[in-house]
């Protein structure tokens, strides 16, 4: 159904109302950016309830909390139920950090020469944050990439290697050219290796 109103474009926003088969298809759905819930204290009979809300793909940046009086009937003694408004947006995948900083060099980095005569783009201080919690790991990439060579490389980082030696010894060449004497000697690194 979601698919169906966003594809008139005079529609800017589809707001779903439950049951709660109907909210967990929609809080599954790409287009359901945005999540307006009202979450009552209570103990209260009922057999449905509001999906749980995954800190994976939402998260909350807005809460107001109230005590109203509420009665259908009309009793004027009636407890006060306390409730929560709550906001939750759709996170947006961490990689698209990414691709949004490759978007932004592109379009306003600085052009310079290299020592394969293609060139390079590039910009300064740019930087990237990432939560390795819950067994997650970016892999940053838009092409085919030599899986093992992204581990081996990733390890020798991590080692604080920089031999490009031991690099190749394991079969994973990115590192070979900038590891040639020529290379070295033209950047003034003659002590090392």
């Amino acid at each position: 159904a979601l698919d169906h109103c966003f594809a008139n474009d005079s529609v800017e926003h589809a707001f779903v109302i439950g049951g709660a088969q109907i909210y967990e298809e929609a809080l599954k759905h790409p287009l359901c950016t945005r999540i307006y819930r009202t979450s009552i204290r209570g103990t209260f009979e009922c057999d449905c309830f509001f999906p749980k809300i995954s800190p994976h793909l939402f998260v909350k940046y807005q809460q107001f909390d109230q005590r109203r009086v509420y009665s259908t009937t009309p009793k004027s003694d009636s407890e006060p139920i306390q409730y929560t408004f709550e906001c939750y947006d759709r996170r947006e995948h961490e990689e698209y950090q990414y691709l949004d900083m490759v978007q932004d060099i592109v379009e306003s980095g600085n052009v310079k020469g290299d020592r394969t005569g293609t060139g390079v783009i590039s910009k300064f201080g740019r930087q990237m944050r990432f939560s390795l919690r819950n067994g997650q790991f970016p892999l940053l990439t838009t092409k085919r990439v030599f899986w093992k060579g992204v581990a081996q490389e990733l390890l020798w980082f991590v080692n604080g290697d920089t031999s490009a030696k031991r690099l190749a010894d394991m079969g994973v060449h990115i590192w070979d050219d900038n590891g040639t004497r020529e290379f070295l000697d033209k950047r003034g690194l003659t002590d090392r290796e």
